[in-house]
């Protein structure tokens, strides 16, 4: 028979044993948290920084879709659907060819899993996703998916569309993998306010680009040194020179002479140019004689171009 103290003894090194056995495990666990929170925070800034990079709005939801499927792993499909002229969503991006499959589907906004995540702007998780009451089955009979998450994407209190990630696995999003999603439907919709922004501007500028150049008027845009950084068609042909010489002419060299309505030649200071960068607004008739001795009548309207801080 043991002595009491050496059963002690042995109860005592077993005990050690197990929880030091349960100490690595904890720390294990701890560290594998660790390195899960790391890579997800790695691949949401390479999310952001990918989305960001976009440059036009196909661009960018091509980035999201391929960034978002790639932070989840396995067998995850992400697409983004956006409203069209109908008011209907419909598929606007996708990370996998398996996502075309719905490209003839649309979805009204507040019916189903997509509309009701677009017009309740909230996360919708689906766990099942054959047997739910709100599914599909015609588009169920076209995909083997079998969850989903679906969150909207708002930015500058609008939502500008939906996005979507699918897998064929039972139950395969928690709530963590919630939060994820919804920290990249956030990213996502910045970026995509963002290319819209864009895109608007660029239209705008091409519209104004395109009335400058079909203008009759001649038309001249300087900055505050003088150097004019536009020029019509029109007011080159005036000046006797190409758009192309007009804007590189430096901002004290005018290969052209101004005459007031007393015949003088005006010098720099006293041009309508000149004025206007100085803050004037005026309008006034001159002779306008061009570098091979075309002499023409002008009337000159020049003004100061403000943005909203008056500067």
């Amino acid at each position: 028979m043991l002595a009491p103290t050496l059963i002690l003894g042995l109860t005592a090194l077993l005990l050690t044993i197990v929880l030091t056995r349960r100490a690595v495990g904890l720390v294990g666990q701890a560290m594998t948290r660790e390195r899960t929170a790391r890579s997800e925070a790695e691949a949401l800034a390479e999310l952001t920084a990918c989305v960001a990079a976009g440059k036009d709005i196909q661009d960018t939801l091509n980035a999201a879709v391929h960034a978002a499927a790639r932070l989840f792993g396995g067998d995850v499909r992400c697409t983004v659907l956006l409203p069209s002229a109908d008011g209907l969503l419909r598929l606007a991006a996708y990370n996998n060819e398996s996502s075309l499959s719905i490209a003839g589907f649309a979805f009204r906004p507040g019916e189903g899993f997509n509309g009701r995540a677009y017009s309740e702007g909230r996360l919708i998780r689906v766990d099942d996703l054959r047997t739910h009451p709100l599914r599909r089955p015609d588009v169920g009979r076209v995909s083997a998916m079998k969850s989903m998450m679906v969150a909207p994407l708002i930015a500058e209190q609008r939502t500008l569309g939906v996005i979507s990630a699918i897998t064929p696995l039972m139950a395969a999003f928690g709530e963590h993998q919630e939060e994820v999603f919804t920290a990249i439907a956030r990213n996502v919709a910045v970026a995509l306010a963002a290319a819209e922004a864009r895109e608007a501007a660029q239209r705008e500028a091409a519209m104004k680009a395109t009335i400058i150049a079909q203008m009759t008027d001649g038309l001249v845009v300087a900055d505050r040194q003088g150097t004019i950084i536009e020029c019509n068609a029109a007011a080159a042909e005036l000046l006797d020179l190409q758009p192309s010489e007009v804007l590189a002419l430096a901002h004290d060299d005018s290969p052209w002479q101004l005459f007031g309505a007393d015949g003088e030649l005006l010098p720099n200071e006293e041009r309508p140019l000149w004025r206007a960068v100085a803050g004037e607004t005026l309008s006034a008739e001159y002779r306008l004689m061009t570098h091979s001795g075309l002499e023409r009548w002008v009337l000159v309207s020049a003004s100061p171009l403000r943005t909203c801080s008056r500067r």
